[in-house]
């Protein structure tokens, strides 16, 4: 599964606070990742934080430009969370000011490192604020952009593919916009801000996490040892030789071509739907766990050593359904 947004809600205090407390209507979830949208109307930017209680550790995707009249925004992020219920994000401004917040929570995003990948700020009086390209590095990134200007206005429509998150003209106005992107394109998103107004603007992108719809084509020879753990529609087509070591573990639909020869050892662990075809040759030590709807091609030569296990047949005299993994051997 690729990105996606789960929930989002704001808030905002009006020059009477130093800080302001939003809370997710539902529950969120462990292993999610949320962004802090934030923007205020200040002279002293030093010590703006977001915070949750503890739960999470905050980073900070980019240092909040300004707008010539003193509008400052902020995009802050906190990855593989820990969820829980009625949970509070707060930002916390150096004085008091005019202060927004913008939340939202997202599944599908990289948990086992920073996320962050690009970011890009700029300033200006343009009746277009942009914030500068940006061109992620993996594919499917989650493309985050907020601005802020001086005069409070609509920003209207949001850019061609982008998806308008927020256009709040109240207090220290907030303007935000999502793009969840296929491939790696640049981009440099605009918002109009109908007259010649002081705005800051800046966007970042997130990584997804891994699997995805990624395909590989792999060769290797010479006693070579290689893991794969293969999720999520992936395909790989696979040739070995010499002895090699390799282990795999296919889930969600994977697909997976292999030749391989001469004493190489091979594992597999399949479930949720994976089909592999295989052929091996020249005394392949081969070991198969089949689970969930598994469908195998394999064929052997030269005194190869091979062993299975399945999962997930129905007992003798039942309905055999749909979920029985099917195995041809030759």
């Amino acid at each position: 599964m690729g990105i996606a947004l789960v929930q989002h809600t704001s808030g905002q205090e009006n020059n009477t606070a130093a800080s302001v407390t939003v809370t997710f209507a539902s529950t969120t979830q462990s292993g999610n990742f949320i962004a802090a949208l934030v923007t205020l109307f200040t002279t002293n930017t030093v010590g703006m934080s977001v915070a949750d209680g503890g739960t999470n550790t905050w980073a900070q995707a980019f240092t909040g430009p300004h707008s010539s009249g003193n509008a400052y925004v902020y995009l802050f992020f906190a990855y593989n969370i820990t969820g829980k219920a009625s949970h509070q994000i707060t930002a916390t401004a150096p004085n008091t000011s005019y202060i927004t917040l913008s939340i939202s929570e997202w599944s599908g995003v990289l948990a086992s490192g920073s996320p962050l990948d690009q970011h890009n700020t700029n300033t200006g009086t343009a009746t277009s604020a942009t914030p500068g390209s940006v061109t992620g590095a993996v594919a499917n990134e989650l493309y985050l952009n907020v601005m802020t200007e001086d005069n409070a206005v609509s920003v209207g429509t949001p850019t061609s593919g982008y998806t308008l998150l927020d256009n709040i003209t109240t207090g220290q106005d907030l303007h935000s916009q999502y793009q969840i992107v296929s491939g790696t394109p640049a981009s440099n998103p605009a918002l109009s801000v109908g007259s010649s107004n002081a705005w800051a603007d800046g966007i970042a992108t997130f990584k997804p996490a891994s699997g995805g719809t990624d395909t590989l084509a792999f060769a290797t020879t010479d006693t070579d040892t290689v893991t794969f753990a293969l999720s999520d529609s992936s395909v790989l087509a696979f040739s070995t030789t010499d002895k090699d070591t390799v282990t795999f573990t296919l889930s969600d639909q994977s697909a997976l071509s292999l030749a391989t020869t001469d004493t190489d050892t091979v594992t597999f662990g399949l479930n949720a739907n994976p089909v592999i075809a295989l052929a091996t040759t020249d005394r392949d030590t081969v070991s198969f766990t089949l689970s969930d709807s598994s469908v195998l091609a394999f064929g052997t030569t030269d005194t190869d050593t091979v062993s299975f296990g399945l999962q997930d047949i129905p007992p003798a005299g039942s309905d055999r359904g749909s979920t029985m993994p099917l195995m041809h051997v030759g």
